[in-house]
Formats: C-alpha cells, structure tokens, sequence
C-alpha cells in the first residue's frame, strides 16, 4: 500500500530529530486540538493543481500542491525556532518517504511563501511556512 502525499508528510515531520525535539510529535492536519500542549504544528492543504500529460503512467498526473505549515508556541522565539525546524526538514527535500512498507516518492519541495503573527484572541505566536510539493498523483 503506498502512503498518499499527507501521510507521508507528516510521518516525515514526525520523525525527523530537530522537530521532534521541540515538539515531539504535535503534528496535527487543519487545526490544534483545544487542549494542545504547545509547541506544535498545524497543516492544511492550500491548493492542489493536478497537470495530465500525454505520457502519463498508469493514469498518474503530475501534482504540485501547496500546502501550509504553522509552527505554533507561547512565545517568539519558540515558533521561530519551530519554523525553522521545519524549514530545513522540507526546503530542498527529494526522495521517497517510507513507514514500513509503505512509501511516497518526492520529486522536489520548495518553499514559496512564508508569514508570521501574533493571534490576538489566543495570545500564540505563530510562523507560517507554504511549500509547492511536487510528485506523481
């Protein structure tokens, strides 16, 4: 069974050093759950342009999506050092993400947009990272 782009993702951040050291494994798709211990990270998908080709393989297309990840903390200097984590977990990362037997192939991650904010309700700094995946779909 082969793991679809998501999955991959977040076994991906889940399981790489730097981010599990700072927060574990607070990996959470759309929004933090009410009662999260924080530092965490929150993701969701932004776009998903799907290209077909004429040479396409068993009905694959290539994809590139965007999706968005937010590095949350009680503090600047905590989402900072989250983001930035998570920047060199994703920036420039090409190869195939494996749990088990199952596996993604990525051909390619690039950041194109990054932000950073203070939730005025919440009080949570939080740093905001988007990057363009590209892959076989």
């Amino acid at each position: 069974m082969a793991l679809d782009l998501e999955q991959a993702l977040t076994f991906k951040l889940k399981n790489t050093a730097a981010i599990q050291a700072i927060c574990g494994t607070r990996v959470y798709p759309q929004t933090l759950p009410p009662t999260v211990t924080l530092p965490a990270i929150s993701y969701q998908l932004v776009s998903a342009p799907i290209e077909a080709t004429h040479d396409e393989i068993a009905g694959a297309s290539l994809a590139h999506p965007v999706y968005q990840f937010d590095a949350w903390a009680t503090t600047y200097q905590g989402a900072a050092a989250l983001s930035a984590a998570v920047h060199t977990a994703l920036h420039g990362y090409k190869g195939t993400i494996a749990s088990g037997a199952d596996s993604y192939v990525v051909q390619s991650v690039l950041r194109v947009a990054k932000r950073a904010d203070r939730d005025a309700d919440t009080g949570l700094y939080w740093r905001s990272q988007d990057y363009e995946i590209f892959g076989i779909e």
